[in-house]
């Protein structure tokens, strides 16, 4: 995937979530690995362009990085940059997995409060699948 096309997936990232932008930043990432729309060797935007892309401080996409490093999800080249990791794609599906058990809970956890049944929960979550269909992709990725 190319720099350009990587900025522009990131582009999702909302200052006005209560998730650290960062955060928001290695999900997007994970969901990226786990769709295989990034691979092992694709080079990752500096941390200055990643910054003056999403309108962020510069030390957030630094510890953005730091971060997806120690998650063994990028690898610094000393010289040249930072780049998906070899093992990345399935330690992004796993984030990606748990991500989405986190979301599913919450949506639930708040249905239930609402009053709605697991029936009707159900209903809707069958809804949603109909309407994205097989590939499952809404054209974020």
């Amino acid at each position: 995937m190319k720099k350009a096309e990587i900025l522009s997936l990131l582009k999702s990232v909302d200052p006005t979530d209560p998730q650290p932008i960062y955060s928001q930043i290695i999900r997007l990432i994970s969901l990226a690995l786990a769709a295989g729309n990034l691979q092992p060797g694709d080079r990752l935007p500096s941390t200055r362009d990643l910054a003056r892309a999403l309108k962020i401080n510069l030390n957030t996409s630094a510890r953005t990085y730091r971060d997806m490093a120690a998650q063994g999800l990028i690898v610094a080249r000393r010289g040249v940059g930072m780049f998906i990791a070899d093992e990345a794609p399935g330690r992004g599906k796993e984030k990606a997995r748990k991500a989405i058990d986190g979301s599913l809970r919450k949506s639930v956890t708040e249905a239930r409060k609402m009053g709605l049944t697991d029936k009707e929960i159900m209903l809707r979550v069958q809804g949603f699948l109909a309407e994205y269909g097989q590939d499952g992709h809404d054209g974020v990725f």
